[in-house]
């Protein structure tokens, strides 16, 4: 699962009743390590 998009999706989808979402079983890809603006644009 690609983080930032998973990051993203978590900061949209933020409510005072959202749940957690379990993540220990989740492989992560991080595509993001080249890209100088990825934090940027991750609080867009």
């Amino acid at each position: 699962m690609d983080f930032t998009a998973f990051v993203k999706a978590q900061v949209k989808a933020t409510d005072v009743v959202t749940r957690p979402v379990a993540v220990n079983n989740v492989d992560f890809s991080f595509n993001d390590n080249d890209n100088p603006q990825a934090y940027d644009d991750l609080l867009q």
